[in-house]
């Protein structure tokens, strides 16, 4: 209960924030509810690809799957530096995403872990929050449904890089020959 309203203060303060989700077997609840949270915040969600929060039945408005893509940008990850990170399950396999996390390292780094470790070989985590990821994500959700301000500009940043990615890499398929893994999938 403290742990939630200590974090729920902490994010309520901070209208630039990222959810991150790494690799994790929570499946469907999990992203439910944390893309619940990121409706609550207006964050963004950069999703690992084994995350199993990019692809499902929850509304994945707000997540990211092309963040490898455009945080390379070092225009955009100047520009947009997060005041909080909140990591759900394992840290992200991107060298990009560390990179960008590096680069912004005054930001507040919270991580969500059933065991209470820091799964995170960067060690950036403040604190580690010893907790189920579901019912912390949902009874955030409870505890900043009527306090949360979202910063709407901070999140469309996100969705319109995220979208100029997508566009980028469909145009590159479309316009390869060769066979290669990413137009196999």
């Amino acid at each position: 209960k403290r742990a939630i309203e200590r974090v729920a203060k902490a994010l309520r303060s901070c209208r630039r924030g990222l959810i991150v989700c790494g690799p994790d077997d929570a499946g469907p609840p999990l992203a439910h509810a944390v893309t619940r949270l990121a409706a609550v915040l207006g964050y963004p969600v950069i999703a690992d690809p084994v995350s199993q929060v990019r692809f499902g039945p929850h509304d994945a408005s707000r997540v990211m799957g092309a963040y490898d893509c455009f945080l390379r940008s070092s225009s955009f990850a100047e520009r947009h530096a997060p005041e909080i990170i909140l990591q759900f399950g394992a840290a992200p396999t991107s060298k990009v995403y560390h990179s960008y996390a590096a680069r912004h390292a005054g930001a507040l780094h919270l991580s969500v872990d059933p065991a209470g470790q820091s799964r995170a070989p960067s060690r950036r985590a403040r604190e580690v929050i010893a907790a189920d990821p579901v019912e912390t994500a949902l009874a955030l959700c409870e505890a900043l449904s009527r306090k949360a301000d979202p910063l709407r500009s901070w999140l469309e940043a996100f969705r319109r890089a995220e979208q100029i990615a997508r566009e980028v890499i469909d145009r590159h398929i479309v316009e390869t020959d060769a066979l290669c893994e990413t137009r196999v999938f």
